[in-house]
């Protein structure tokens, strides 16, 4: 699996991609030949920060190699001092500082401004905005992904408003849906209009208009429509479609059905009932 950054190196020169960041991606472009008739003709190595934190100084990433087999020429120091070189200038094409785009096939870190996005990977940190039609995005820190489409991921406090494609919040993401499928985990908090909303440990909630939703520990799902599951001392203010409340859940249901287990109450508002 590649890490970014990912380069590779010859005996004399280290070669990356001004797109994406694979190493066999970077192969291709440069028509590098990777076995020999004595063995490997090039070392596949990254320089990434740990735990993926990439607004971190170059000068912390850490380098690995991504191959077992090396090259009788190989020597540690040396790759690694001609990659950190090379690194300078892979961040100036891969790191942006006041916004920019993403497309398909690129991968960008996003460390101010806003980034259009229709495809691709991208990171977006601190106060960074990323406008997501398509491809992968993690927001970290406070960064902000606007979603209408593809996959975001939302760390720590960051904020995901999404229109479709799908979403997970971790920590203390906050998703504010309208569309699509979002995953909360943590204390992450969904605001949920449509589309299907997963709430998992700890206290996450899910205030959903539409859709599914599944509220775990003590997950407060509040649902006007779809089918929701609360578990533990979850509450379920539900007015359409299948409920499930277990430990001391509350469901206040006008449609559909209801199980409530330990204490629970169900207040069943059809009509009649």
């Amino acid at each position: 699996m590649c890490q970014t950054a990912s380069l590779v190196a010859t005996k004399d020169r280290v070669f990356w991609s001004k797109d994406g960041d694979s190493h066999e991606q970077i192969i291709k472009e440069n028509g590098l030949h990777d076995d020999g008739v004595r063995g490997p003709n090039i070392v596949r190595f990254e320089i990434s920060p740990p735990a993926n934190a990439y607004s971190m100084p170059l000068g912390e990433w850490a380098y690995s190699l991504g191959q077992d087999i090396l090259p009788d020429w190989y020597d540690a120091e040396d790759v690694e001092r001609r990659g950190r070189a090379a690194l300078e200038k892979w961040a100036e094409v891969h790191i942006l500082r006041d916004g920019g785009e993403c497309k398909e096939g690129q991968t960008r870190i996003v460390l101010g401004g806003a980034l259009e996005m229709s495809g691709g990977v991208a990171w977006g940190y601190g106060s960074a905005t990323i406008n997501q039609s398509g491809g992968r995005a993690w927001g970290c820190g406070s960064a902000t992904i606007n979603q209408s489409g593809g996959v975001a991921y939302g760390y720590g406090s960051a904020t995901i408003n999404q229109s479709g494609g799908e979403a997970w919040g971790c920590g203390s993401a906050t998703i504010n849906q309208s569309g699509g499928e979002a995953w909360g985990r943590g204390s992450a908090t969904i605001n949920q209009s449509g589309g299907v909303a997963y709430g998992y440990s700890d206290s996450a909630t899910i205030n959903q208009s539409g859709g599914r939703a599944w509220g775990y520990d003590s997950a407060t799902i509040n649902q006007s429509g779809g089918e929701a599951w609360g578990y533990n001392s979850a509450t379920i203010n539900q007015s359409g479609g299948v409920a499930y409340g277990y430990g001391s859940a509350t469901i206040n249901q006008s449609g559909g059905e209801a199980w409530g287990c330990g204490s629970a109450t169900i207040n069943d508002l059809r009509e009649g009932k």
